[in-house]
Formats: structure tokens, C-alpha cells, sequence
């Protein structure tokens, strides 16, 4: 059986890291999973596009699993990393994006999905 479920996600924070060390962790994708908890596996499909597959979550023989692919694309100039669903790929779709703004102290992250 297959069910939608589509999760918009808006979340700002502030970080310590100037612009260019945010986002050169942002933008380099493997780096940055390791940040992300209950990731099983992050495999490099070459072109920026990444397939991230989650630990199963579950009880007994009933398991989930969440899979997707999404490609990166990242603009240094524009304070940006995006990603766009890779269509066919695991079953699941994901897009969004990171933008920073320099703040005073820090970064301001902008998570929008």
C-alpha cells in the first residue's frame, strides 16, 4: 500500500561558523550526513546526486524505510545549497535547499523544504 506524506520545513538557526565554513560543510553532501542521524548509507551516484538510505524503523517483521535520491547543486556567490527529487529513485521524494546569511557573530541557516 503507498500513502503521500509531504512535510514542508521552514527552521532558521544561528551558528558561530562564518559564511565560507558553513558553507563548505553544507555544501559538501557527505560531510554534512555525517551530521544527520540514523543514516544507514549515503552513496555517491556521481553528478551531485546522492542516494540517502535511513536505518529501519519498525517492530517485529513490519519495517520502514525511507530511500531517495536527490541531486545537489550548490552556489557559493548566492549563499545557496539545493537539492531536487531524482524522480524513479528509492521510494521517496525530497527537495529543498540551505541559504546563509552573514550575521553579526556568525551565519544565519535557512533550512526550507
Amino acid at each position: 500500500m503507498a500513502f503521500k506524506v509531504n512535510i514542508d520545513v521552514d527552521r532558521t538557526i544561528t551558528v558561530s561558523a562564518d559564511v565560507a565554513t558553513a558553507f563548505a560543510l553544507l555544501s559538501d553532501v557527505p560531510a554534512s550526513a555525517e551530521h544527520f542521524p540514523k543514516i544507514e548509507n549515503l552513496i555517491d551516484q556521481g553528478d551531485g546526486v546522492y542516494r540517502w538510505e535511513t536505518e529501519k524503523v519498525g517492530i517485529g517483521d513490519h519495517a520502514l524505510q525511507t530511500i531517495y535520491a536527490s541531486k545537489y547543486v550548490s552556489d557559493e556567490a548566492n549563499g545557496s545549497v539545493e537539492w531536487t527529487a531524482v524522480k524513479g529513485e528509492g521510494n521517496a521524494q525530497v527537495s529543498g535547499g540551505w541559504s546563509l546569511t552573514e550575521v553579526d557573530g556568525g551565519t544565519e541557516l535557512t533550512l526550507s523544504s
